[in-house]
């Protein structure tokens, strides 16, 4: 058999590939997979937060919407808790309320009644006033007794789910409604006012102009230093709540997104007032 005239080249290449020039040839190889499969890796994750932040600017953005809703009608805060907001809403959000009805029959509307349920009571206290403040309009005095027409609820559960729940009449909480799920944080911290009671003295960081929670619960007169605000006396000098919602969307210790917001509650104002 003739031999090829490139055998002996052939030969001289093939003599020429030593053994560290594959394992290096290996080597190189190796380290270009790991280099592209942390690529990949990284962009899989990349997507996956990215993912997870689309959900909680949803959520967030959702529920926010939802507490503003409500605490631009809120009337009187029953509970103060970094983790739960109970407070009281006009009779207006019954079920079945018409503005245009005539609850007492005096000829006004309810909408533009200072006094729905004709109890003759239009001097604001706790239970009954003006019909912006007034918590009893469906009950008349002649009842004997008065009750809370509408209260509402948000709180951080067991389940880290920030739900929404409203109390009618003081017939019971309804059953929760989830606003968000995957809660990373606290959402509520109370603030007061320089501009009412207590007033400047209730500031005791210099030059600060904000009364925080513990500056009210640790008011010689009006607060108790127990930690929180629990009484009727701290309660009252809240002005303005600061809602921070964050989500950790798969519980792996990182905030996706995050969002604060401060609200000042009009009716607050006007119920402590007048």
């Amino acid at each position: 058999m003739k031999q090829s005239p490139f055998s002996p080249l052939l030969k001289k290449e093939m003599s020429g590939i030593t053994l560290a020039e594959i394992l290096i040839t290996v080597a190189i190889g190796g380290a270009l997979m790991i280099i592209a499969s942390k690529f990949i890796s990284g962009s899989m994750v990349g997507a996956v937060r990215t993912g997870l932040t689309l959900d909680g600017v949803e959520a967030v953005n959702i529920a926010l919407f939802r507490m503003e809703r409500d605490m631009e009608e809120m009337t009187l805060i029953s509970m103060a808790q970094p983790n739960q907001l109970i407070f009281q809403l006009s009779s207006s959000r019954l079920p079945g309320y018409n503005p245009n009805g005539d609850m007492d029959g005096d000829g006004i509307t309810n909408e533009f009644d200072p006094d729905d349920d004709g109890d003759g009571i239009i001097t604001s206290t706790i239970f009954n006033g003006l019909d912006l403040v007034d918590q009893d309009e469906d009950m008349p005095l002649s009842i004997g007794f008065r009750k809370i027409d509408v209260q509402c609820r948000y709180m951080v559960d067991n389940e880290k789910r920030l739900v929404r729940q409203l109390n009618f009449q003081e017939s019971g909480w309804s059953a929760p409604e989830i606003l968000m799920t995957k809660v990373a944080a606290d959402p509520f911290t109370y603030m007061g006012s320089i501009n009412h009671m207590p007033g400047p003295e209730a500031d005791t960081t210099p030059a600060d102009g904000i009364v925080t929670w513990n500056e009210i619960d640790g008011h010689p007169v009006m607060g108790n230093s127990n930690g929180t605000l629990d009484l009727g006396s701290e309660l009252i000098f809240i002005s303005a709540i600061k809602v921070r919602l964050a989500r950790d969307g798969n519980s792996d210790g990182k905030i996706e997104f995050e969002a604060t917001t401060s609200i000042s509650p009009p009716l607050l104002k006007h119920n402590r007032d007048i």
